[in-house]
């Protein structure tokens, strides 16, 4: 036998082949990590230039800066409806959406009653609360919930959430049928409202009233108007739907309201404002791993008080974040909980027993 045949056999090529063997292995090895390392999570948002979506840029830079090896960005959506279908295409890794969105989708009703999405995201992160609330011109003769039927009502953008739930609502009341609906652009409410192109804009009020976004504070700011409340026999029936992630008989602040349409409010309303609603926030799959989100949460909940300066949101946000998330997912469940957010909470002592904990996808820990 050769010199040469002698080390391709079973002579001394046997250790530097291993050796090659090895090497290459590893070096699937670290590529695979490596490739796992760059994973970019797409966390949904509103429309660029919104509050949601500063909101969203606050949150990701806050990981970029505390938890470095997690690697997040903030992408808009046209509304939480349709991130919850880009979150199904995978096309997004964190639905932009409320706790009422999420019991919409799990339990098919308003969007996905007739079309279901197979991939649902668990509960995740709340900032902010928005709460359903009727505005009318302030000689207008409105006063209350049913009488809206026969008016033309701006019920809402369709791509939105909140216009679910509004519309399943005034449906099971009986009421959606009799009215005359009407989109328009959002900055196009507060002339459609002063012009009598419709006779009432259906929107939200923020924090229970603590603040506002543009597109109301612009019909606040450009009309005398109030905010109509449901009668007593028509919270009742409201309350009675117990629709899951959505919490009813809260009273609104007057903070964001001019002093004019504040007083209007106050005049026709001497019991306060009710109002119900849900909390909005940020939701991943089960494709993400319980310590990726368990690190970002516990990022969110200790460096809150850095986003304060972000927008009134974060700001009102950071005051008690851990607080918020409890009343949001107690107002969500039965919604599956993500288990890196179940981890935090349990670590904090604020988790509850009937809260139930989202399942992994296979291969995920």
């Amino acid at each position: 036998m050769s010199h040469r045949g002698k080390w391709l056999g079973t002579g001394h090529w046997r250790y530097p082949l291993s050796i090659l063997l090895i090497s290459l292995f590893l070096t699937v090895v670290s590529a695979a990590g490596s490739f796992a390392s760059d994973q970019v999570w797409r966390m949904g948002s509103s429309s660029a230039g919104t509050a949601g979506y500063a909101c969203t840029i606050g949150l990701t830079s806050l990981i970029s800066k505390y938890t470095p090896d997690v690697k997040i960005e903030a992408m808009p959506t046209p509304g939480s409806t349709a991130s919850l279908r880009l979150f199904a295409r995978k096309e997004c890794d964190m639905a932009y959406q409320s706790g009422w969105g999420l019991s919409e989708l799990y339990n098919k009703l308003g969007s996905f009653a007739k079309k279901d999405l197979a991939r649902k995201p668990y509960q995740g992160l709340y900032y902010a609360s928005f709460e359903i609330m009727l505005m009318v011109p302030v000689k207008s003769d409105v006063k209350c919930y049913r009488d809206m039927i026969g008016k033309k009502v701006f019920p809402e953008l369709a791509s939105h959430g909140w216009h679910d739930l509004f519309k399943l609502t005034m449906q099971r009341m009986d009421i959606y049928d009799k009215v005359e609906p009407r989109q328009l652009d959002l900055n196009q409410a507060a002339d459609a409202l002063k012009m009598g192109a419709v006779d009432v804009v259906a929107g939200y009020s923020t924090n229970l009233g603590a603040m506002t976004v543009s597109w109301i504070k612009n019909i606040d700011s450009l009309l005398d108007m109030k905010i109509i409340s449901p009668s007593p026999e028509e919270q009742k029936e409201i309350s009675a739907m117990k629709l899951p992630g959505v919490f009813y008989g809260e009273r609104m602040a007057y903070d964001a309201l001019t002093p004019e349409n504040a007083a209007n409010t106050k005049k026709v309303n001497p019991d306060g404002v009710w109002l119900w609603g849900a909390y909005q926030g940020w939701h991943p799959g089960g494709d993400m791993p319980t310590d990726v989100m368990y690190r970002m949460y516990k990022t969110w909940m200790e460096h809150a008080e850095e986003l304060s300066d972000v927008n009134a949101y974060l700001q009102y946000w950071a005051k008690d974040p851990l607080g918020m998330q409890v009343k949001a997912l107690e107002a969500g469940k039965p919604i599956p909980i993500h288990p890196g957010v179940a981890k935090y909470l349990k670590e904090r002592g604020v988790w509850r027993d009937d809260w139930v904990i989202g399942k992994l996808d296979p291969g995920v820990e």
